[in-house]
């Protein structure tokens, strides 16, 4: 976690996605190559798990983060803007629901005979975890105190 950490500090301190912004589809660019580089071509030692380890998951964390700071938004519909704002207000739910959600997919699939640490078994505990979120908030705060 330190890792990242440090990153997030020096972007923020130095301010770097305001200086790259003018150079933004070029940057870009550079990141979805980079991105697909470490994905296909560069092998790693990758650890085992979901831990957050390695250098190149930390690269690509770095070139993902870059590419969504320097998207242009104003091309994408209110829809599609509307969606990811609901993420962005889920995530602290879906962080603390996802661990429970994982256990039981990995006992669901494996009881299917499937490999379970791939990249959609997280992308499916991801999108699983931001619906139940959703259910959740669905309940009334006054239902919820009449059980407690």
């Amino acid at each position: 976690m330190v890792p990242y950490a440090v990153a997030g500090l020096i972007f923020s301190k130095y301010d770097i996605f305001a200086k790259i912004k003018r150079y933004r589809y070029f940057v870009l660019g550079i990141s979805v190559l980079l991105l697909y580089m470490f994905k296909k071509h560069i092998d790693l030692p990758a650890p085992k798990g979901f831990q957050y380890q390695g250098l190149d998951l930390f690269f690509i964390s770095i070139l993902a983060f870059t590419f969504f700071m320097l998207f242009p938004w104003e091309y994408i519909t209110d829809r599609c803007k509307r969606i990811l704002s609901s993420m962005g207000k889920n995530t602290n739910g879906i962080y603390y629901v996802h661990m429970l959600i994982g256990i039981i997919l990995q006992f669901l699939i494996r009881k299917c005979g499937l490999p379970y640490q791939t990249f959609y078994s997280c992308v499916i505990v991801y999108v699983v975890s931001y619906l139940v979120i959703c259910i959740i908030r669905k309940i009334p705060l006054n239902l919820i105190k009449w059980i407690s």
